[in-house]
């Protein structure tokens, strides 16, 4: 006769297989910190990168020319603030070293409240340090303050709209 669909069965991953997941998470975010970590804190403003293309064949970065790239990179986006990305890594890592036994389900709107205030809190926080702080020489070339690009357009915002004290 008519040839029917087999109705597949739903099988939920294991809890091990997700325990599992959740510790190599964990073990790479730290890698990550600690690469980001190196990058950021050996950066050299004569080093080719994001900002700038220089034409020598030393690279000063202990991360070598990648983390020259992401240094000049997060310090051009978020000035000071870049430094703050390893240990968001290493928070983020711990939370999910911690949460390997919780078997809740995920809750969409916790997630992403906390993500968009996390977003809000860096952007004002970016938009202050551009309106406090003096970057000198130890962000790329190009930043006019020390909130990085995004300092940049948010100071100017928070200043037109709410004043030097309001800011």
């Amino acid at each position: 006769s008519q040839a029917s669909k087999k109705k597949m069965k739903f099988v939920p991953t294991s809890n091990k297989v997700v325990r599992n997941a959740k510790e190599i998470s964990f073990i790479f975010l730290a890698m990550i910190a600690i690469y980001l970590v190196i990058a950021l804190f050996t950066f050299h403003p004569a080093d080719s990168g994001w900002s700038q293309a220089a034409s020598t064949d030393v690279v000063h970065n202990s991360g070598g020319i990648v983390g020259a790239w992401i240094s000049d990179l997060l310090l051009y986006l978020f000035g000071f603030f870049g430094y703050l990305i390893p240990l968001i890594c290493v928070f983020d890592g711990i939370r999910l070293y911690q949460s390997r036994q919780n078997q809740a389900p995920i809750n969409y709107y916790r997630i992403s409240s906390r993500i968009s205030g996390f977003m809000m809190f860096y952007i004002g926080g970016c938009g202050l340090l551009k309106i406090h702080f003096s970057a000198g020489n130890n962000l790329p070339t190009a930043i006019p303050g020390a909130g990085g690009v995004f300092g940049d357009g948010v100071s100017s915002i928070f200043l037109t709209t709410f004043g030097s004290v309001g800011s």
